[in-house]
């Protein structure tokens, strides 16, 4: 009946490797240090240097929080922020006064508001940046980085009886 369960364990030593060191250096250089601290977190979770007993949903995480702070970085300077024309400003204007007169309050009208303004899909963004930056929008680097939202999969889905080590 009994089963043990070792809850230390020694914990893992890991180094960047010198690629990874110098693209640390470089986005340090270019984007900061949250940037910089979320690509090394990320370097060790991919790395397995913490002894995770549920890997999936964490790796995917600091993925995702890695892509999406480094878009709301790029999104200004190399012009991937939808902008709001007058015609969509109107729109928008029209829109939130037919929500309150169907009686919707202030903070639903509101957060409806945010929903309907001009943005980018996830992958259009993506390749904005990457055409700023000179490359194929349709190439290898755009592609990837656009498939990395679903590389785990949804961060949240889980099947509690089945193990999410390693998958």
């Amino acid at each position: 009946m009994g089963q043990t369960i070792t809850l230390m364990e020694k914990p893992v030593t890991f180094a960047l490797s010198p690629e990874q060191q110098d693209t640390a250096v470089l986005l340090r250089r270019l984007l900061g240090k949250a940037i910089t601290d979320r690509y090394i977190d990320f370097c060790r979770l991919a790395a397995g240097a913490f002894p995770l007993i549920v890997s999936r949903p964490v790796a995917a995480h600091a993925l995702r929080e890695l892509d999406s702070t480094l878009r709301h970085v790029l999104e200004v300077p190399m012009e991937a922020k939808a902008s709001e024309s007058p015609e969509d400003a109107a729109r928008l204007a029209e829109a939130r006064k037919q929500l309150l007169a169907l009686g919707y309050d202030a903070d639903t009208v509101q957060q409806a508001s945010r929903y309907l303004k001009p943005r980018f899909t996830h992958r259009d963004q993506i390749r904005r940046i990457v055409a700023r930056l000179g490359l194929d929008p349709d190439g290898d680097i755009a592609t990837k980085w656009a498939s990395l939202s679903d590389s785990f999969g949804k961060a949240h889905e889980r099947a509690f009886h089945r193990s999410l080590v390693g998958r």
